[in-house]
């Protein structure tokens, strides 16, 4: 268990209009399929240590959450990631149907929920 588990943090409270304080971690490759392994208090000491090697203080999280999505057959470990040049409709677009006989879902299809932890 290496201790840049968490490398980067966004702070997502600037983005929410309550201001909630949110802490967001994006976790790839041999780290996410460890992480997918841990229980909630592993997880939660890990992000905690990272935090607290650049901030004193660090209060204790009220809920931590995160994916299994390695776990997936069909997806292990996929995310919407958009390209130069997309807009947002082209996201939306994704979500209409193609002659009524292939459909697409989830965060892909929504410009609000895309790469979220929504379930």
């Amino acid at each position: 268990k290496s201790s840049c588990f968490f490398s980067t943090f966004l702070n997502l409270a600037k983005l929410r209009a309550d201001h909630c304080p949110i802490l967001m971690c994006q976790v790839v490759g041999k780290h996410a399929e460890l992480l997918e392994e841990m229980t909630v208090s592993e997880v939660t000491e890990q992000g905690m240590k990272s935090l607290q090697t650049c901030y004193k203080n660090v209060p204790a999280p009220i809920f931590v959450d995160w994916s299994t999505w390695g776990k997936e057959k069909l997806f292990k470990g996929s995310w919407t990631v958009t390209g130069f040049g997309m807009e947002h409709t082209d996201l939306e677009r994704l979500g209409h149907s193609v002659e009524d006989r292939l459909f697409f879902a989830g965060e892909a299809t929504s410009d609000q929920g895309r790469s979220t932890l929504d379930r």
